[in-house]
C-alpha cells in the first residue's frame, strides 16, 4: 500500500468516524419553576442565558421540579394538583393526578417519585409509571422540599417547624436538625447536606457536623447542584443566584445568575450528560452536510498532494535519465 493511499484513506476514514460522533453533548440545564404562572424557564448552566420558555396550558403554578436521570423533567403543578412530565423532545403529558396540592419532588435510587404534601403533612411515594400511589409518612408540618442522600434515607424541610426530618428507607423518622426555618435543601456530590433557611444556607458534613456556609443569602428557596459542583439558589423572588466552584472549593459569596423570572421558589438541575435519541438525530442531521463538505476539502488536499508528489517524482525520473 503507497504512502499516499494511506493518506488518503486516513483522511476518508477519521472524517467519517467524526461525522457519526454524537454531538448531542451538552451543558447542565438549570430549570426554573415560576409558582404565580405557567411557565418554565431553562438555562444553560455554562452560557448563563435562558435559552428557552416553556408555557404550557397543562400548567397553572409550578410548586416543584425534579429530574428523574433520563431526561425527563417532572413538575407539580399546584393548581391542577398534578405530575406533570416533560420528555427531552419537548412533549408533555399528566403522570399522575393528586388528590391535593404537592410540592417539591424527589425520585428514589428505584424509579420511585416521592411527593410533599405541605397542606395535608403528609408525604407520598409514587409507583415508577405514577399508577401506585402509597402514604409514606403522616403527621408531618408542612413538608416542602425532599432530598435522597446516598444511603437512600430521605431528608424533609418542613416548612412550619423549620426542621429537617430523617427518614429511614423503612420509613423510621428521626429529627436530623432543628430551628433552621428550612426551605430547600439538597446534597452534593460528596454526600454534604446543604440546607436554606432565615437567610442562611447550612452545610451538613455526612457525619452530621453542622457549619455555617453562607450568611445574608436572599430566602434560599429553592437549592440544586450541577455537575461541575457550582450550586445554585433560588430566592422566591425571581432571582437565581450561583455560588462558583473552583478547584473544589465553592464561593462563598454568590453571583447573580438570573433574574425577573416571578415566584421561583423550585429549581431543578438535568445533567447535561443526559441525551435522547430525537437530540441525537436532530444533532446529526444538522451536521452531516458540514462533515460532507470538511470531507471533500480533505480529499482536494489529498489530490493536490498527490498530483505534487507524483509530478516531483516524475521530474526527478527524467533528471536521472
Amino acid at each position: 500500500m503507497s504512502n499516499l493511499f494511506k493518506l488518503r484513506w486516513l483522511m476518508i476514514s477519521t472524517t467519517a468516524a467524526m461525522m457519526f460522533v454524537p454531538s448531542n453533548t451538552r451543558a447542565d440545564l438549570l430549570f426554573v419553576g415560576d409558582d404565580g404562572s405557567s411557565s418554565l424557564y431553562e438555562f444553560d448552566t455554562e452560557v448563563g442565558e435562558s435559552s428557552m420558555v416553556i408555557y404550557s396550558d397543562e400548567l397553572h403554578k409550578v410548586n416543584g421540579l425534579t429530574s428523574d436521570g433520563k431526561g425527563n423533567l417532572f413538575v407539580s403543578d399546584y393548581g391542577t394538583r398534578s405530575i406533570i412530565k416533560f420528555t427531552p423532545d419537548g412533549n408533555y403529558d399528566t403522570f399522575a393526578q393528586l388528590d391535593s396540592s404537592g410540592g417539591g419532588l424527589i425520585f428514589d435510587s428505584e424509579g420511585n417519585l416521592f411527593v410533599p404534601f405541605q397542606w395535608a403533612g403528609r408525604i407520598d411515594k409514587l409507583s415508577p409509571d405514577g399508577h401506585t400511589d402509597t402514604v409514606f409518612a403522616t403527621n408531618q408540618g408542612a413538608p416542602v422540599q425532599l432530598a435522597f442522600d446516598k444511603l437512600g434515607e430521605l431528608f424533609a424541610a418542613d416548612q412550619k417547624s423549620g426542621n429537617v426530618s430523617k427518614f429511614d428507607p423503612d420509613g423510621t423518622q428521626t429529627t436530623f436538625a432543628t430551628g433552621l426555618k428550612a426551605n430547600a435543601l439538597t446534597f452534593d456530590s460528596h454526600g454534604t447536606l446543604f440546607v436554606g433557611g432565615r437567610n442562611t444556607i447550612y452545610k451538613f458534613a455526612p457525619d452530621g457536623t453542622r457549619t455555617i456556609f453562607a450568611r445574608g443569602v436572599k430566602s434560599p428557596s429553592g437549592l440544586a447542584f450541577d455537575s461541575r459542583g457550582n450550586l445554585f439558589s433560588s430566592d422566591g423572588g425571581g432571582n437565581v443566584y450561583e455560588f462558583k466552584n473552583t478547584a473544589g472549593n465553592l464561593a462563598v459569596r454568590p453571583a447573580l445568575f438570573a433574574k425577573g423570572l416571578g415566584h421561583d421558589y423550585f429549581i431543578a438541575i438535568l445533567p447535561g450528560s443526559i441525551s435522547s435519541p430525537g437530540l441525537l438525530s436532530k444533532s446529526l442531521s444538522s451536521s452531516w452536510i458540514l462533515w460532507l463538505l470538511v470531507l471533500l476539502v480533505l480529499l482536494a488536499a489529498g489530490a493536490g498532494c498527490g498530483f505534487w508528489l507524483r509530478r516531483k517524482k516524475r521530474r526527478a525520473s527524467l533528471e536521472s535519465n
